[in-house]
């Protein structure tokens, strides 16, 4: 069985948003217990299959990819934490009404610049919707609807 496959169905998907998940993949945060779900980047295909941002098919290819750029898919994975934990924390902040860190906005920034830069607007039948662009060989492209998600958060009401 594949790696992805394997794994795939292992992670919690409770909390009812895409970017609250992804900040879930590290359990007992507030304990000397902590656990990281994320260990390679083929753990973070799976946890982007689970979740419904990549197909079967999508995270296939990318850990074809990451096996051809092995350095990308281990940047790509540093991206991931780093992006995880701005999460973490800037909702975290907000939830408990402090002040949000100048770091974790710019971990989250750094990423809308790159999210930014690969979206566009598609008319359907029924209105529009957001696509990527340009994103099949983007190994990080399974993070760019968790941070349009937090994004989409944190500017609501």
């Amino acid at each position: 069985m594949h790696e992805a496959a394997a794994s795939a169905g292992t992670f919690k998907l409770i909390a009812g948003r895409l970017c609250l998940d992804f900040a879930n993949t590290v359990d007992w945060r507030t304990t000397g217990e902590q656990q990281d779900s994320l260990q390679s980047y083929s753990d973070l295909v799976a946890w982007s299959q689970q979740a419904g941002v990549v197909t079967d098919q999508q995270a296939l290819d990318l850990l074809e990819e990451a096996r051809r750029r092995p350095q990308d898919g281990r940047a790509a994975l540093s991206h991931a934490i780093r992006l995880r934990e701005g999460i973490y924390r800037t909702l975290r902040a907000v939830f408990d009404g402090k002040p949000v860190q100048g770091g974790d906005l710019d971990a989250l920034n750094s990423s809308l610049s790159r999210v930014l830069g690969r979206s566009q607007i598609v008319e359907r039948a029924r209105g529009f919707s957001w696509e990527w662009a340009g994103a099949d060989d983007a190994l990080d492209r399974l993070l760019w609807p968790v941070v349009r998600d937090a994004l989409d958060l944190l500017t609501s009401d």
